[in-house]
């Protein structure tokens, strides 16, 4: 499970064929407080479950298939070329955010995002 670097307001990351996102295990930006943020789960399993314990919620999910059409709110998407996305926001208080990808036959993984 990996986080993606804040990118400033107005600029875009561009990633070629052969490139990889600007992505961390884990983080802690100062002044990135109460923003959105991506976290991107690689798995071949045919279903990813999402747990977020903490002062937080899953704002969304996804798995960049364009012809999938479930619920970007559930806590729960099956992988597109072994990809999820959740998006995590915090909820405006100070603490840890604790979030959980499950999925059959895989080990757990959890990663610890501190809200300041």
């Amino acid at each position: 499970m990996f986080l993606h670097r804040p990118i400033p307001a107005g600029k875009k990351e561009l990633t070629s064929m052969w490139g990889f996102p600007d992505e961390l295990k884990s983080w802690s930006w100062t002044g990135h407080e109460g923003e959105k943020m991506q976290v991107h789960v690689y798995t071949r399993s045919q279903l990813v479950k999402l747990e977020l314990n903490g002062n937080g919620k899953i704002a969304g999910v996804g798995n960049g298939n364009p012809t999938d059409l479930t619920s970007l709110q559930q806590p729960r998407k099956s992988p597109w070329q072994g990809r999820c996305l959740a998006i995590v926001q915090p909820s405006g208080e100070a603490g840890k955010i604790v979030l959980t990808a499950k999925a059959e036959g895989l080990q757990e993984c959890s990663l610890e995002i501190v809200a300041e």
